[in-house]
């Protein structure tokens, strides 16, 4: 043999070598897999297959991997997650997408089911809500056929008025006009009043009302300093209020959901899903940062958004609201020609330390606040631990605002040096694109 011949073949080898010790592990996820397969087949073999859920894929990433590298492709359907999907430092290199074209949803819906008509109604129809869990998460979203309907809201059209802004100095008080607030919506202290101020918005559940002096009294502040005499308002979440199609109410101590289906749905027959998460991935790194995470070609869909005792009241933009997927000190991530949809908070948000991800190519829409939120408000922390240096390109944002109406299509705080174009944005009740937040 030449030695022409035996470098040749020296070559080959180490290149084989090479490409092997590159190469990266591969796991598959399938709605009719099983976690105790080895989830390195795409399709379930006589005692093997892709795994079931998405958690255990990370689970066996992190226990199987010898290299940087780690690919999860998912399989055709809708992949639930119990609770948020968390990656660290130590699933640096993983990405996950869809398996050839197929069109997977990561997804935090429950099925609601046996629904029959409401006993002397001609247009009601409920249903019982017999997971206990489900049942305590007081759901704040419904869907039909993965179409959003209204949780039961008066008036149905417009708005009702304040009288003035709010009562003296306090915030948590304000004066209604004529009949328009019933004492008895005080009882459950699960009503929500919703009221637009300026460029600001709040949502406070009604504790007391004096007919007297037409007050109003809510667990929380409900003006800032965005005052706004005679400001619009509706009320919502009362039982009724239900009284028209397409509406729903839950009563959560009595775990029973009540909807008035609109013109040819079967509820017999149609989904009818819930969501019982509010977050579906969390970026969680340190010091040590999690990077090199990609997601492509995903639907991210089902995800509530949350009110607290004393309420929600912010002063710009849906400020305080976080994302459904949510970065903290992740670095070169990417989130390209996904879809979020179905969803009650901002789609995406990157905060503190996080540097050098790209948002590119998504589609963003039927949002509860906004579609991108990038950076913190916190003027000296975020020269501390800055964020920066994204690529927010060619993304589609649209029909948001739905639950908290002051939200941005997409809002950069304290962030620099970031590549901003090409995103369409409409349908939205306040701004498109938003930079920069402290004055000066």
């Amino acid at each position: 043999m030449s030695r022409k011949i035996v470098l040749v073949a020296i070559c080959l080898v180490v290149c084989i070598f090479a490409m092997r010790a590159s190469a990266a592990k591969t796991f598959y996820v399938a709605t009719n897999g099983n976690d105790a397969w080895s989830g390195h087949y795409a399709t379930p073999r006589k005692n093997d297959g892709p795994l079931a859920t998405l958690q255990e894929a990370i689970v066996r990433a992190r226990a199987e991997r010898k290299q940087d590298r780690v690919e999860i492709f998912l399989r055709d359907g809708v992949h639930v997650l119990n609770e948020p999907l968390v990656l660290r430092a130590q699933d640096s290199g993983l990405s996950i997408s869809p398996y050839k074209k197929e069109n997977p949803v990561v997804s935090g819906q429950s099925l609601v089911s046996g629904w029959a008509r409401v006993e002397g109604s001609t247009n009601l129809w409920h249903a019982h809500v017999t997971d206990e869990k489900l049942r305590q998460w007081n759901f704040r979203e419904l869907f039909v056929n993965n179409h959003r309907k209204q949780r039961a809201r008066t008036p149905n059209d417009g708005f009702f008025h304040l009288v003035g802004s709010m009562v003296g100095n306090e915030s948590n008080k304000v004066k209604y006009a004529g009949n328009d607030i019933k004492p008895e919506w005080a009882t459950s202290g699960e009503v929500e009043l919703v009221a637009h101020q300026l460029w600001a918005g709040s949502r406070n559940r009604i504790v007391a009302v004096e007919t007297n002096s037409h007050v109003i009294t809510f667990g929380g502040q409900a003006i800032t300093e965005n005052k706004e005499d005679n400001g619009r308002y509706y009320i919502e979440n009362a039982r009724d209020a239900l009284d028209k199609p397409g509406e729903w109410f839950f009563d959560a101590k009595a775990g029973e959901v009540f909807y008035w289906p609109e013109a040819g749905e079967d509820l017999t027959k149609l989904p009818v899903t819930v969501p019982h998460l509010s977050e579906l991935v969390l970026l969680k790194g340190t010091n040590a940062p999690v990077h090199d995470i990609a997601f492509r070609g995903l639907t991210f869909a089902d995800a509530d958004w949350r009110l607290e005792t004393n309420g929600y009241c912010d002063v710009q933009a849906a400020v305080y609201i976080r994302g459904t997927v949510h970065g903290e000190f992740a670095n070169n991530c990417a989130i390209e020609n996904c879809e979020f949809v179905r969803l009650g908070k901002y789609a995406l948000d990157f905060g503190n330390g996080c540097q050098s991800n790209r948002i590119v190519g998504n589609v963003m829409h039927d949002l509860g606040a906004g579609g991108v939120r990038l950076g913190e408000t916190d003027r000296k922390r975020s020269f501390v631990t800055p964020s920066g240096h994204f690529e927010i390109t060619d993304n589609s944002i649209h029909n948001i605002g739905i639950v908290y109406p002051p939200a941005v299509g997409l809002m950069l705080f304290h962030t620099a040096g970031n590549h901003v174009a090409h995103n369409e944005i409409h349908h939205t009740f306040y701004t498109a694109i938003s930079i920069g937040w402290s004055w000066g």
